[in-house]
Order: structure tokens, then sequence, then C-alpha cells
């Protein structure tokens, strides 16, 4: 039996715009995300794609891509706080660009990256999605919730990347090297217990990532 997990980042917002650290501030989607939001549902209509289950992070900014996406309400959701964003605490609302060089480190050396006050390290999203995979690939076994179903997971940049980095085995060290635009959805299918990478569903740039080539060439 083959379940099919399809990872969603959310739309944009005013702090992905002014290049500003959200972490846990609950920032909602702007208008061009909600505009992101829509063409990635009508996309997935194209596809003939809906889901079984949705989980999604608290955030609001998450929940509500989930919410267009599939044109179902957030009380049926299961809401995981697993799934929010990495925490930045007292940088958060500061300039990831424009930032001093601790946050500089955060972008360009996530192994020697030491969290501000307040703040999470790469290895504490990881523990969280790494337990979140888990109980993921519970639902998907034979008499799971989800086994054999369709499954949206809406979520954020840094949190996405590090669950694909528990499902890729990626180092560290390579944690940037992952594209995640607004609205980019990755797809992994688990059959038999094996999970599979498969194409991504939805691809977007990103103008206000500096890890997206096309911002250091505009910027």
């Amino acid at each position: 039996m083959r379940t099919d997990w399809y990872f969603l980042r959310h739309g944009e917002t005013d702090y992905n715009r002014k290049t500003l650290m959200q972490g846990h501030i609950d920032i909602p989607l702007n208008d061009n995300g909600r505009r992101q939001a829509r063409e990635a549902r009508d996309e997935l209509k194209k596809q003939r794609l809906s889901f079984q289950h949705i989980y999604s992070s608290t955030l609001d900014r998450a929940a509500e891509t989930g919410e267009i996406v599939t044109g179902r309400a957030r009380r049926d959701f299961s809401l995981d706080s697993r799934l929010i964003e990495m925490g930045f605490g007292v940088w958060e609302g500061i300039s990831y660009v424009e930032g001093g060089p601790e946050i500089l480190r955060l972008n360009d050396d996530p192994e020697h990256y030491i969290p501000p006050k307040g703040g999470e390290s790469f290895e504490d999203v990881y523990q969280r999605a790494s337990d979140f995979i888990r109980d993921l690939k519970r639902a998907a076994a034979p008499g799971g919730d989800d086994a054999g179903g369709n499954v949206l997971i809406a979520t954020h940049g840094c949190t996405l990347r590090s669950i694909l980095r528990v499902l890729s085995g990626l180092p560290l060290r390579d944690f940037w090297t992952v594209k995640v635009g607004n609205c980019d959805m990755f797809h992994y299918a688990v059959e038999d217990g094996v999970i599979r990478e498969c194409p991504m569903v939805l691809r977007h740039q990103d103008p206000f990532d500096p890890h997206f080539i096309e911002y250091h060439k505009n910027s």
C-alpha cells in the first residue's frame, strides 16, 4: 500500500518581502502570498490532486496557505506545533540580509551557528522534524490513519528543509543547498516502509531569499 506525502511551504508574507526573520512571530500571508496559494490550488486541480489528511503548523501563514490550497477549513486540519518555523528569539524582526555577523553565520555556516537568546539551534528543529516524520511513518503504515492516501503537510522554510534533511540524510553543512520558495511543494512516496523522493509538484523562485541565485544577482 502506497501513501504519498506532499510538503508545502506557506505563501509570501510582508516579512518575507522585507527580508525580516519571522520565526515564531505569527505573521499572516500578504496579498501576493494568497495569490500564490490560489495559483498552487489551481495547479493541483489540474493535476487532480486532493488530500485525505492535512497537517499544518499552528502559525497562521502556514494554516491559511493550507486552507486556500485545499479549499478546506482549518478545523479539519491536524495542527502540530512541531511544524512551526525555526525560532530566532531576540533576532525575530531583524533583517537576515543586513544583520550582523552572527546572522550571516546562520545563512552561510550552519555548522557553527549559535542561536541567540530564546532561539533554536538547527539540531532543535531537526529533532522536531524527526519526531514528526516518525509519527507520519506510523500513520502511513498498514492500518494507520493515512495509509493509502495523499497527505499534505503545510509548514515553513527552515522546518521544511529540516524535514527534507531527515528524509534525505543531507548533512547540516548543506542545509541551504535545498531551495525552498513560497508555495513550493515536495513529494515523497511511502510504500512497504520504503520512503522514496518523487519529482517536485510545485516549484517557484523566491526573490527575497538570499539562498536563491536570483537574489544575489539583483541585490
